[in-house]
C-alpha cells in the first residue's frame, strides 16, 4: 500500500491499537520552524483583534496609530490581514494533504480559526452594509 500507516495490536495490550506510521520521518524532515513561522501573520491579527476589544488593557492600536498616524496604521493593519489570509490559504492547500505532526495540525487549527474568523468578520460587514 505504499505510504499507508501500520496499524497492529500491541503484544503487551491486546486491546490497544499501536499506530506506526510515516510521521516520524516527515517530522523529522521538515521540523516545526515553517509552521510555525506561517502563523506570525495571523497571530499578530489576533493580536490586533485583542488591542480593539481590549484598548487600555493592550494599546497596540493606540502606539500603531501614534507612530504612523490613523491611515498609516488602516494600511498596516490591511496589509497584515491580506498576508495573513493568503498565507493560511497557502499553508492550508500546501499540508492538507500531507502526514503531519501534532505541531502542523496544531498551526492548520490556528490557520482555519483565522479565516474563520475574517470570513465571519466580512459576513457581518456586508450584512451591515445591505441593512
Amino acid at each position: 500500500m505504499g505510504n499507508a500507516p501500520e496499524m497492529r495490536l500491541s503484544g503487551n495490550q491486546p486491546l490497544l491499537l499501536g499506530y506506526r506510521g510515516t510521521v516520524d520521518r516527515v517530522a523529522s524532515t521538515t521540523g516545526p520552524l515553517w509552521p510555525l513561522l506561517s502563523t506570525l501573520p495571523g497571530l499578530f491579527c489576533w493580536l490586533l483583534f485583542a488591542s480593539a476589544a481590549m484598548p487600555r488593557e493592550l494599546p497596540i492600536l493606540e502606539r500603531l496609530g501614534g507612530l504612523f498616524g490613523t491611515r498609516g496604521a488602516n494600511v498596516i493593519i490591511f496589509v497584515t490581514w491580506g498576508l495573513a489570509v493568503a498565507t493560511s490559504v497557502v499553508t492550508l492547500i500546501v499540508y492538507a494533504n500531507r502526514s503531519q505532526a501534532w505541531y502542523t495540525t496544531l498551526c492548520l487549527a490556528i490557520h482555519l480559526a483565522g479565516l474563520s474568523f475574517s470570513l465571519l468578520l466580512l459576513g457581518g460587514l456586508a450584512v451591515l452594509l445591505v441593512a
